[in-house]
């Protein structure tokens, strides 16, 4: 992996290259690589299993944990009408 590469600035990517907006982007994460990415969009999402620091700095919790499909089922949720 290169030095500077990390998920939140993989997001950051296809957020300029699909022209998103960060309402328009919901990430998921488990661990502390993932609080940067966390920092980007209006929708950060902890795993429900996720270590209680992690938890604490993502927007939302799941309702579910990743043994339980917490991010599909909270992506379906987003996108109920």
């Amino acid at each position: 992996m290169e030095k500077d590469s990390n998920k939140a600035a993989a997001v950051s990517f296809f957020q300029k290259y699909l022209n998103v907006n960060d309402d328009e982007i919901a990430v998921f994460g488990d661990s502390s690589n993932d609080i940067p990415m966390f920092e980007l969009t209006a929708y950060s999402f902890a795993m429900r299993n996720a270590p209680s620091d992690i938890r604490q700095k993502a927007g939302r919790i799941t309702k579910e944990d990743n043994d339980h499909n917490g991010a599909m089922k909270t992506l379906i949720e987003l996108t109920a009408p």
